[in-house]
């Protein structure tokens, strides 16, 4: 059996949770092995499993068999093996960590991206991947698979944007990322391939 390519895609701003149809998520789902119902679970820790959230989730992706984790569930590393997508949502990337590594669900999820699955992060979901986050005026460590740190909505959110460029201009060992709303990163490897720019 040959050994998958370590697939991210982050998603700045858009995707199911603002869009109908998004065009990220048809490239992700595309990236998945070739079948026409994919199992996709859904992380929603960020958004302190928000009902709504999740709700939008499996309505979005109905044609496909859809599961989400909860932070009481995170530690059911069966159905992540079953996964062909994780989908991890936005929110607060802070307290996602923090409850990630109190039932170690970081470690769960690397070795979920080292086997392969597709990933897909948005906004938190996406900046969590770095060595280093910027959030609400702090720094702090990320999962470390990918260096430097990610600002999604740059210039959307004005105060975040200037507070982002005061920590870069403190920070100059650090590789700083931008994406604006529209902006995407496709990553094979450890490595950006892409900029998905959605017009």
């Amino acid at each position: 059996m040959r050994n998958l390519d370590r697939q991210l895609v982050l998603i700045s701003g858009g995707g199911f949770s603002t869009e109908t149809e998004a065009y990220i998520d048809s490239f992700a789902l595309n990236l998945c092995p070739k079948k026409e119902k994919k199992t996709l679970v859904f992380i929603p820790t960020a958004s302190h499993d928000a009902i709504n959230y999740i709700e939008k989730f499996h309505h979005t992706f109905r044609e496909h068999d859809t599961y989400h984790l909860t932070k009481d569930e995170l530690k059911n590393v069966e159905l992540l093996e079953t996964a062909d997508l994780i989908y991890i949502g936005g929110g607060n990337t802070h307290y996602m960590l923090d409850t990630w590594r109190e039932t170690g669900f970081d470690q769960r999820l690397i070795k979920m991206y080292e086997k392969g699955k597709v990933i897909v992060g948005i906004s938190a979901g996406a900046v969590c991947w770095f060595t280093d986050v910027f959030e609400n005026n702090q720094s702090f460590k990320g999962l470390g698979i990918l260096k430097g740190s990610l600002c999604p909505h740059y210039e959307s959110n004005e105060k975040e944007s200037i507070l982002y460029n005061e920590w870069e201009s403190q920070s100059s060992d650090i590789i700083h990322y931008k994406l604006s709303n529209n902006e995407n990163l496709h990553i094979i490897n450890e490595r950006i391939i892409s900029k998905i720019t959605v017009l």
